[in-house]
């Protein structure tokens, strides 16, 4: 979807022709869930360990490591533009370099996404802490990450969490060619201070998934050292952006405008 496509998304929701009918699936951890065909699946470590993942307080609470911490597969499978969010905050020890929680997409028809077992060949969003710099004298306080593929950045400007704070993350997946049968390969993503209710502007990144069409969602988290706690909640997933998400994005996408105005002038 274009940028002008976007803006007339944004545009049909805040006239009221489109409504909250329109989220694919959606979980807040303490209430009934809809949109799914099955239940959260928490994937234990062969070492022994204390599962990665838990129900509880309203949340899906993180305190462990697995490429598969936490999966439930969609009612339905999404073949247009995604638009994902959810909320994330960390309590316990502080962020250190690297660690990391992401959700990921994939396709359980498809042979690549299910040989896809670290994830790392697939889009995903979410935390990384200090630009995955493990030097704890590291200048990067930048923690939230958005890809197409790979397991290097690139990272949203100014999202430096603070611990015991909420911040909902958003997120659009979806395909620069229409064609049936093409794979997503953009996604734009950016963030939401809910203390002080700060939208940050709008970061694009582009690149192969090698999928086109999503049924499947997961989380993977990696190097949650003991006592950090990271929690997700009110996560969102539609082919069409809610109301409240849309009014969000519209006020990252002012700025986004905004700034492209500048840089033509």
């Amino acid at each position: 979807m274009k940028f002008t496509n976007i803006l007339a998304a944004f545009a049909l929701v805040a006239s009221g022709t489109a409504n909250a009918t329109i989220v694919t699936a959606q979980d807040d951890f303490n209430t009934a869930a809809s949109g799914w065909k099955d239940g959260w699946t928490i994937f234990m470590p062969t070492d022994g360990k204390a599962a990665p993942a838990s129900i509880a307080n309203g949340a899906l609470v993180f305190t462990g490591n697995h490429n598969n911490a936490a999966v439930r597969t969609l009612a339905q499978t999404m073949v247009s533009d995604i638009f994902v969010s959810f909320t994330v905050q960390y309590d316990g020890a502080s962020l250190e370099g690297n660690d990391f929680l992401g959700l990921w997409f994939g396709n359980s028809k498809s042979t690549a996404s299910l040989a896809d077992t670290d994830h790392t060949k697939g889009p995903s969003i979410g935390l990384k802490a200090n630009c995955g710099d493990t030097n704890v004298n590291t200048s990067c306080t930048t923690d939230l990450f958005v890809r197409t593929s790979g397991s290097a950045g690139p990272f949203l400007p100014g999202s430096n969490l603070q611990k015991g704070r909420s911040y909902e993350v958003s997120g659009h997946l979806y395909k620069s060619n229409d064609k049936a049968g093409s794979s997503y390969d953009r996604f734009e993503a950016w963030f939401k201070d809910m203390e002080t209710k700060q939208v940050s502007s709008v970061f694009k990144t582009t690149g192969a998934t090698g999928l086109s069409a999503v049924d499947t969602l997961g989380f993977r988290s990696a190097n949650i050292d003991k006592n950090l706690v990271v929690s997700i909640d009110s996560l969102r997933v539609s082919e069409v952006p809610e109301p409240g998400s849309l009014a969000l994005m519209g006020l990252a996408l002012a700025g986004f405008a905004a700034a492209r105005r500048r840089q033509r002038g």
